[in-house]
Parts: C-alpha cells; sequence; structure tokens
C-alpha cells in the first residue's frame, strides 16, 4: 500500500509593513510649523454691533447706572444673569437707549448731542463670573457697557478674577469700553496722628523713618505715578485700548482737603478723560465736570421695573414741578415723606434733614411758592442753584422771619433780604422769582422788599432741594405745603433807548439787551460805535434785570480787523455789565453773513459772557455748533428752536421790531 502524499501548503508571502511613524511626526512639525501663518490669516472674529441708536436731539445729559457682582444664580446678594436681561428689556421697553463711554465723553467735552433716554451701563465687578454673565446677556441684547478694570488681581493671576486674553476677546466685539480702579488707589496708608489710617489718594502719607508727612509735592509725586501706573498696565495687556474714566474710592474726589480735591483731579484729568465720584443719582447734565460724575448703583432686588421707575423720576426736569413721589428726591438725609401737595422733613438722629430735587441741575431762572409752618424751633429752606454742602442761594423760614440767603465756598452765608409774617401767624405763603443773576420774593399776609437783590458770580448753577435744621431738640419736622418749582428760559428785552424802555418795559424780564454797539461796514475794532445811555443801567437795576449790550454787525468784518474787533469786545465783555450780544443778522440782510466761528475762536476767555443772536428760521446745525461756546442763544419767544434747545441757554429775546 502506497504511502498518502500530503500536499504543501503554499501562502502568499505578505509585503513588509511600512513604518508610518515617521510621515506622522513629518506632519505634525508641518501642522505645527503653518500654525502661525493660519492664525495670521484667518479672519478676526466680526464684532458684534451695539444696537443702534435713535435720533441725537438730548442737550439735557445722560444717565450712569453702576452694576455690581453678576452671577449665573441670585445668590450672596448679587443680582444673576437673568436679572441683568430683566433689567435691559425693561429699559428698552420704557424706551432708554444705551450710549458708549466715548459717546458720553464727547458730550461732556464736545456737546454732542445724544439719543433721548440716554443711558450707561457700568460694571465694577470684574470678577471671572461677573465678566462672563455680564457678557452673555449684553451680547444679547447689543448693549454697550463700561468695565472697570482690577489690575491688581489680574496681574497676579487671581483665578477668580478673568485673564487679560480674556479681556482682550471682548475688546474685540467693540461694544466694551474700558475703565481703571487703580493700583493702590483703594488701599490706605499711614497718616500722622495715630493708628488711624486714610484713603491712599486724598490723604498725606506718614513716613515714619523721617518722623514727618510728606509734602504736597510728595503727595503728588505719588498720585501722579499711581495713576500713571492704572493706565500703563491697561495699555499694555489690551493693545489698542485707552482706559477712558477712572472710579474715586469710596467716592472721595477730595472734598475734605484743602483746596476741595481740585489738585487731585487735576492730576486724574492728567491720565484719564473722565471721572465717576458719586453715588446714588443718575444724570449727568451739561454742565457737570467730566472728573465729577455721578451714577446709581442698582440694588440686587431690583426688578425691571424698579430701575426705570428711578431712572424716569432722575431724569432731567423741564416742566413745573410738583409733589408726586418719594422717588422725586435724591441724597437725602433724614426722612422725607410725602403728603398730599405738601413735602415733609423729619431729622433722624440728628438736628436737621435735607433732600434733593433729581434732575433739576439745568435750572437757571425759576420761579416757585411754597407754604412754610412759622414755628419757632424749626428752619425750613428751599435751595436754588445750589451744590450739596457748598455754594447755594436758598429761601425760607429761620425760625422768626423769613430771609434770603447766600453762600459759596469758604464762605459764611449772607443775608441778602428778609421779609416778615403777620405776629402770631402759624403759616406764611413765600413766593419767588429767580432771575439770571437777581432775586425777589413776596410774602401772602406779610410784608416783603418791592425790589430784587443781585446774586453773587460765583452762584452760577446746581440743583434745587429741602432743608431744615431743629433750633432746638425735639421740634418736629418741617412742612413745605403747596410746593410749586417752575423752570423756564430767560426772558430779554431789546432796547433802543430809555423811553422805548420804560414803555416796552410790561412783564418782569431777566436781561435787558440795550442796542449800544454798532460794528460798521467796514468791519474796523477800533471803530466800533458806542451808544451808552447810563439811565438803563439804573432802569435795569431797578426792575431787577441783567444788563447785556447788543452789539449789531453791519457787515462782514475783514480778516484783517478781526483781532482789534476781537480785542474791543473782550475789553467790553469785562465791564461792569454782564456780557455782551452779538447780533449778526444786519450783516446777513446785506448779503455779507459773518463767520462766527472765526471772532468766537478769539473770543474763548469771556465765552461765558457772550450771546448770539439768531434769525427766526435758525439752521439747526447752526445752533448746535454755537450753543456750547456762548452762554445764550438769543431767539425770538415763538421760534422753533425753543422746542428742541436747552432752555438753560435760551434768551427769549423781545423786539418790537422783529
Amino acid at each position: 500500500m502506497g504511502q498518502a502524499v500530503i500536499p504543501r501548503r503554499t501562502t502568499t508571502p505578505r509585503p513588509a509593513r511600512r513604518s508610518t511613524t515617521g510621515r506622522s511626526v513629518w506632519l505634525q512639525w508641518m501642522a505645527l510649523l503653518s500654525l502661525p501663518a493660519v492664525i495670521w490669516f484667518w479672519p478676526a472674529p466680526s464684532p458684534t454691533p451695539p444696537v443702534r441708536t435713535g435720533t441725537r436731539t438730548n442737550w439735557d445729559g445722560f444717565q450712569a447706572v453702576a452694576y455690581d457682582s453678576i452671577r449665573a444664580r441670585p445668590q450672596d446678594g448679587a443680582l444673576s444673569g437673568e436679572g441683568l436681561r430683566e433689567h435691559l428689556l425693561a429699559l428698552e421697553g420704557a424706551g432708554y437707549q444705551p450710549i458708549s463711554l466715548e459717546e458720553a465723553g464727547e458730550f461732556l467735552r464736545c456737546r454732542a448731542p445724544l439719543p433721548e433716554k440716554a443711558v450707561l451701563l457700568t460694571f465694577n465687578d470684574g470678577r471671572r463670573e461677573s465678566v462672563h454673565e455680564a457678557e452673555k446677556v449684553l451680547k444679547e441684547r447689543r448693549w454697550p457697557a463700561v468695565m472697570f478694570v482690577r489690575a491688581e488681581p489680574m496681574e497676579k493671576s487671581d483665578y477668580t478674577y478673568p485673564t487679560w486674553r480674556d479681556l482682550r476677546g471682548l475688546v474685540s466685539t467693540g461694544r466694551w469700553s474700558f475703565g481703571s480702579l487703580g493700583l493702590s488707589a483703594a488701599t490706605h496708608v499711614d497718616i500722622e496722628g495715630g493708628p488711624r489710617r486714610g484713603l491712599f489718594l486724598v490723604s498725606r502719607a506718614f513716613l515714619p523713618r523721617e518722623a514727618r508727612t510728606e509734602t504736597k509735592e510728595e503727595w503728588e509725586v505719588r498720585v501722579r505715578e499711581e495713576m500713571r501706573a492704572s493706565t500703563e498696565v491697561i495699555r499694555r495687556r489690551l493693545p489698542g485700548v485707552e482706559p477712558g474714566a477712572f472710579i474715586f474710592p469710596c467716592s472721595n474726589d477730595g472734598g475734605a482737603m484743602d483746596d476741595g480735591g481740585k489738585a487731585l483731579r487735576h492730576i486724574v484729568a492728567e491720565a484719564f478723560p473722565l471721572a465717576f465720584a458719586g453715588m446714588g443719582y443718575a444724570l449727568n447734565d451739561a454742565r457737570r465736570s467730566p472728573l465729577q460724575l455721578t451714577r446709581l448703583a442698582v440694588q440686587p432686588g431690583w426688578s425691571g421695573g424698579d430701575l426705570v421707575a428711578r431712572l424716569n423720576a432722575q431724569g432731567a426736569r423741564r416742566s413745573r414741578f410738583t409733589p408726586a413721589s418719594e422717588g422725586d428726591w435724591t441724597g437725602k438725609r433724614g426722612r422725607l415723606r410725602i403728603e398730599g401737595r405738601s413735602v415733609v422733613l423729619d431729622p433722624e438722629e440728628a438736628q436737621g434733614a435735607e433732600a434733593w430735587l433729581a434732575g433739576s441741575e439745568p435750572w437757571r431762572c425759576v420761579s416757585g411758592e411754597a407754604t412754610f409752618e412759622t414755628h419757632p424751633g424749626v428752619q425750613s429752606w428751599i435751595f436754588l442753584r445750589a451744590v450739596p454742602g457748598g455754594r447755594h442761594i436758598r429761601i425760607g423760614w429761620t425760625g422768626r422771619r423769613i430771609e434770603v440767603q447766600t453762600r459759596v465756598y469758604g464762605e459764611d452765608c449772607v443775608v441778602l433780604a428778609y421779609g416778615t409774617v403777620i405776629k402770631g401767624a402759624t403759616r406764611a405763603k413765600v413766593s419767588f422769582d429767580l432771575f439770571d443773576r437777581r432775586i425777589r420774593f413776596a410774602v401772602e399776609n406779610g410784608e416783603a422788599p418791592a425790589r430784587s437783590f443781585p446774586l453773587p458770580r460765583e452762584i452760577e448753577a446746581g440743583m434745587a432741594g429741602l432743608g431744615m435744621w431743629l433750633l432746638a431738640a425735639g421740634s418736629g419736622s418741617a412742612v413745605f405745603g403747596d410746593l410749586r418749582l417752575q423752570p423756564r428760559p430767560a426772558r430779554a428785552l431789546l432796547v433802543h433807548d430809555l423811553e422805548e424802555g420804560r414803555t416796552a418795559w410790561r412783564d418782569p424780564v431777566d436781561v435787558l439787551a440795550p442796542a449800544w454797539y454798532h460794528v460798521p461796514a467796514s468791519g474796523g475794532g477800533e471803530g466800533l460805535e458806542s451808544g451808552l445811555d447810563p439811565a438803563l443801567l439804573h432802569l435795569a437795576a431797578f426792575r431787577g434785570a441783567s444788563v447785556w449790550p447788543l452789539i449789531r454787525f453791519a457787515g462782514r468784518p475783514s480778516a484783517a480787523s478781526l483781532d482789534a474787533l476781537a480785542s474791543t469786545i473782550d475789553r467790553l465783555a469785562r465791564l461792569e455789565v454782564e456780557g455782551l450780544i452779538l447780533d449778526p443778522r444786519p450783516a446777513q440782510k446785506c448779503g455779507q453773513p459773518i463767520e462766527l466761528s472765526d471772532l468766537l475762536d478769539r473770543l474763548v476767555s469771556v465765552g461765558d459772557r457772550l450771546g448770539v443772536v439768531l434769525p427766526a428760521d435758525c439752521d439747526r446745525s447752526l445752533a448746535e455748533l454755537l450753543w456750547n461756546r456762548v452762554r445764550w442763544l438769543a431767539i425770538p419767544p415763538e421760534g422753533p428752536a425753543a422746542q428742541w434747545m436747552p432752555p438753560e441757554r435760551l434768551l427769549l429775546l423781545e423786539e418790537p421790531s422783529w
């Protein structure tokens, strides 16, 4: 039997496996080396455009609100991101329009108009969670905002704060502006006199090694270095960003310093165009200093309706005021309550109380009335053009008579005038009229001077408010019954001679504008013709009006004569009269319209003592160009500009031959 043969299994040999390690490494290196090119040419993230604002017709000012901590959920007394969203929706529904920090600066420095009901959002707390939650809501609603940077913990890589890279991402959105809280500004320094310590910016540091307090020059060097370092770190970490605002720690801008903080604000102005120094009040009007801005601190428990109600109450006022709500008042000391048409002030743990009428800063000429209770142990005051804690004019009950008092910085109160009430009367109704430079008043069932009284030049602007003072402990409250305050534009009367002044002067006016000066068609400054009438000065003084003589331009001044003309106008504006009003209408009628800008450029130093007469059909752009360069824009009482220009800059000029 033959042996079986087992066939040999044949297999196809496998090819040898090729190594891919080298190729993989090569690809990785190629990707790594090309990364910078990808980053360089990768399109930048498109910024989320902020919401577009409406027509810019607002010269009254803007309101600023301040948010602190924003959390994902409401906790530890912080507002949630959803709460912030509710606030923005409520603001939008009420017609409020967001502005950027840059727009706020342009309004304050250049008087660029704002949208109606302009509001500026600011965020104090720069912690990581706050930034993240705020950004989510702002991106959704397309609202711009300001973040005040806490640079010191970020430089130390504090994990509770965002990184500089995070902030550079916010810069790319185009919606965020940045300010500074300083580096050491919120810390304290040792001061002379023991263990007490003072705020870094407003205190002279005690030098223990030399056993002395630093000099003013040494303090200035220290503060100036703090401002320089505060801006430098932001510029270095956020390329292209210019820090636009500073916050004074504890809202202390040096008011208690020897110079009232003037030197401190000057140093801050070298580094920052804007600074916030106040909290509790939202409105920043056109006359507010860019270095003493104020904000409303938003409380975590507020609903959107609560925020809107407070902003509505603190907006600029142009119409008659009568008591309606406690929300109309800000900066209250003591307790304020509304009883019908009366405002009642009660002191708390002190002898006095006060409250300030929100939105009344633009008021200049005001009429009003109130009924005072003539309690011998209580003083009751209505403040006008007042800076709380500083200068003021006030009228009220002193405990024994009605008085008008004024006070300027660094001086005691001065009694301008007084009136009496009937003996034994328990109430006194007082009416008053505040003119441009004078005040007069009357006492019902009493006696008051028939004439008006001049005001100090230092009292240019301020708020209206109420105040009370107890002359004896436990004397009670101050009641301001039937309170009415009526702001209005100033009224002027243009006359050519004394006889016309006597016959045309029917109603009270703030300004008498005699046509005394005439610029001939040649335009020679030294050839300015004068027709002074001292009798008109006496008439104005007797009637309680300021004197602003008129300069009529018969033709266009030549370029060569502008300097001489400006020198003459400058000299005349500094005389005993309050100022001058330039009237270019005759030149315009002759076909030789003058360029006021060239002349006003030479009169910057006396701009606050100048007015300009606008034609009845004046171009709105011309009025917008001029209104921040002079004190008055004189218009006819029924002119269209009266409907849209700020009343504190308007002079309603009555002229028989207008």
